[in-house]
C-alpha cells in the first residue's frame, strides 16, 4: 500500500493496528512511530522491523496521509500543539483517544484540518474487530473511502455520530495473562478465562501484571 502513516504513541493501540494490517499484508509501504519511551519504541520495531522510529516527532511526519494519535487524553493537547508545525498539508489526523473530541482537536489544527476518531478494539488484532469511527466535517469524499480501504482489513468499522461513539457495554473475556480490568470505580484482578462487564457509562481500564490478550464482546451502538 503506497499510503504513508505515522503513528503518536508505540504502546498497546499501535500494535493491535499494525498487527492487523501486517496479518493481511496490507501494512503501508512507510510507517512512521514516535514515543518518548525507548524500551516500548524497541519493542515495536523488534516486532515491525521496517517502521521508522523516533523518540520524538520531527519534519518526516509531514509526509504522513494520516496521523495516528494514540495517546491517553491527559496528553493530547500537548502533542497537538508540538505537532502543528509539522503536519503536512495533505495530513489528516486520527485520533484513536476516548473523550477528546473533533472540535477540541480542530481547536488547534485548524478548522480545515480533517480529523477522523476512530475506537478500535483488541479484536482488531485477529481482524474480527468492531472499529465506530467519525468523520469530521472537514474530511472530503476521498480521504473518507481512502482511510476505510486502509482501515478494512481490522473489521468492521461503523460510522456512528460522534455522541455515540464511546456509548456502548462490553464484555472482556481473559484469554491469557493477568491484571487488573477497571470498570467504573471496581478495579476487578483477573486471570485466564474471567469475565469482566462494562457498562455504557463506566469508565474503563486494563493494567496487565503478565501480558493479557483479551476477547472483547461489545454491544452494537
Amino acid at each position: 500500500m503506497t499510503t504513508t502513516i505515522a503513528c503518536i504513541g508505540a504502546g498497546r493501540v499501535t500494535r493491535i493496528l499494525l498487527e492487523g494490517l501486517a496479518r493481511k499484508n496490507c501494512l503501508p509501504k512507510r510507517i512512521i512511530v514516535t514515543d518518548t519511551n525507548p524500551d516500548v519504541l524497541k519493542k515495536l520495531a523488534e516486532k515491525f522491523p521496517t517502521i521508522e522510529a523516533k523518540n520524538q516527532v520531527d519534519e518526516s511526519m509531514s509526509s504522513a496521509d494520516f496521523l495516528f494519535i494514540s495517546l491517553h487524553p491527559p496528553v493530547v493537547g500537548e502533542m497537538l500543539h508540538n505537532i502543528v508545525p509539522f503536519l503536512g498539508e495533505q495530513t489528516t489526523i486520527v485520533s484513536l483517544a476516548p473523550k477528546i473530541k473533533i472540535a477540541t482537536i480542530n481547536q488547534f489544527t485548524g478548522a480545515s484540518r480533517p480529523v477522523i476518531r476512530m475506537i478500535p478494539n483488541a479484536a482488531s488484532y485477529v481482524n474480527e474487530g468492531y472499529n465506530p469511527v467519525v468523520f469530521g466535517s472537514s474530511c472530503p469524499e476521498n480521504i473518507r473511502k481512502k482511510f476505510t480501504e486502509l482501515i478494512a482489513p481490522l473489521g468492521q468499522m461503523p460510522e456512528v455520530p460522534e455522541e455515540t461513539l464511546e456509548a456502548y457495554a462490553i464484555v472482556f473475556v481473559v484469554l491469557e495473562g493477568e491484571g487488573i480490568i477497571t470498570s467504573g470505580i471496581i478495579n476487578h484482578e483477573v486471570k485466564p478465562m474471567h469475565m469482566v462487564s462494562v457498562g455504557k457509562a463506566e469508565d474503563r481500564g486494563i493494567q496487565c501484571s503478565k501480558r493479557m490478550m483479551l476477547l472483547g464482546i461489545r454491544e452494537d451502538v
